[in-house]
């Protein structure tokens, strides 16, 4: 027999699409979708639609359009530009290949492939002339850096080591991209600009891994993770200045990774199995909630993008960017309910943290 405040919780779950949390936060939900990016000004998200025995679909949401699946099934959204331009890729699809096709898809161009068979992109530069993955050049995996004027180029590894390596993020205007590859040693984050090629950001103790995962706009400031033995991963800032900062884990927690970073210094990441947090050099490391996947902050630090346990996709707004609530909505499902919706929270955690390392 259904409770009354179940059934009560489970209607306003399912009507109220903006959540508000206080006078500052509100989080506006979407069931069934994951969000993967937003855009530099938080105008326009991506990511790809979770839906048990369907096909993954890329998708863009604006408050003018709502939710647009321009590109059909297999397919994923990563990142987008404040002019809608869509960074993605496909396997099989609108495409028919058999390994990943990346491609950039805008409503005034439509669907445009930029690479061959065998390459991921994961981030796209503000003005939209720069992108930057994962592919093969038909004799090694590596990182590339995609312009609309020279095309791809291949972006190497570091010396030592198997040559394997991957760009992750790039600098608004397209100068610096960051990613990881491996040296004799260890796998280590790395940046890349034209005058100085690809330079190792280090690690926190030697031996241990690290990977770069994104980059402030104007590419000073690079965060990551960091694998310590005993199954310990720490989330890392690095600077110029202060070179390669642990900035720790929430209590409790003995993994964390940082996703994301703000103009204004804001770290997202994840801690422990459920926790996402919030980071800044003056405040230190909070908890935005636990339960959800924070995955993607515009440049300005006020709207943060994500997904939560049950696969509730969220779109959450802080105009002042101090983000003293969490980050919760009412996605209680019933307990018949729980089994599918907890199902669809799972796999798209897992799809994250395979596509991410």
């Amino acid at each position: 027999m259904k409770l009354p405040i179940l059934q009560s919780m489970a209607i306003l779950a399912a009507c109220a699409a903006v959540s508000p949390l206080s006078a500052a936060l509100l989080v506006e939900t979407f069931p069934g979708l994951n969000f993967l990016g937003v855009s530099p000004d938080g105008n326009y998200a991506v990511g790809q639609t979770e839906t048990i025995g369907v096909p993954r679909e890329a998708f863009i949401w604006d408050a003018v359009n709502g939710v647009r699946r321009p590109v059909g099934g297999n397919s994923r959204a990563v990142d987008v530009t404040n002019g809608g331009i869509v960074a993605g890729y496909s396997i099989g699809g609108p495409l028919v290949n058999p390994t990943p096709t990346s491609w950039l898809w805008s409503a005034a161009a439509g669907l445009t492939p930029i690479t061959g068979e065998g390459h991921y992109i994961w981030a796209i530069s503000a003005d939209g002339l720069s992108a930057v993955g994962t592919g093969t050049d038909g004799a090694f995996s590596q990182g590339f850096r995609y312009t609309t004027t020279g095309g791809i180029t291949y972006l190497g590894d570091l010396p030592g080591g198997d040559f394997n390596s991957d760009a992750r993020a790039i600098s608004a205007d397209g100068s610096v991209v960051v990613g990881g590859g491996y040296t004799g040693t260890a796998r280590e984050a790395w940046r890349w600009t034209q005058a100085e090629g690809l330079v190792s950001l280090g690690t926190l103790a030697p031996g241990n891994h690290t990977g770069s995962w994104g980059i402030s706009p104007d590419g000073n400031m690079i965060v990551g993770r960091t694998d310590f033995p005993g199954s310990i991963e720490q989330a890392f800032v690095w600077t110029q200045e202060s070179g390669m900062i642990g900035i720790g884990m929430l209590p409790g927690d003995t993994v964390s990774e940082a996703r994301d970073v703000s103009a204004n210094g804001l770290v997202i990441g994840r801690s422990g199995n459920g926790n996402s947090f919030i980071w800044s050099a003056s405040g230190g490391m909070r908890s935005l909630g636990f339960g959800i996947n924070a995955q993607a902050i515009s440049d300005d630090g006020t709207v943060i993008v994500g997904i939560d346990r049950f696969g509730t996709g969220f779109i959450a707004r802080d105009p002042s960017a101090q983000w003293s609530s969490p980050i919760t909505f009412s996605a209680v499902p019933e307990p018949e309910e729980y089994a599918g919706t907890a199902a669809v929270g799972i796999l798209g955690f897992a799809l994250w943290r395979r596509l991410r390392r």
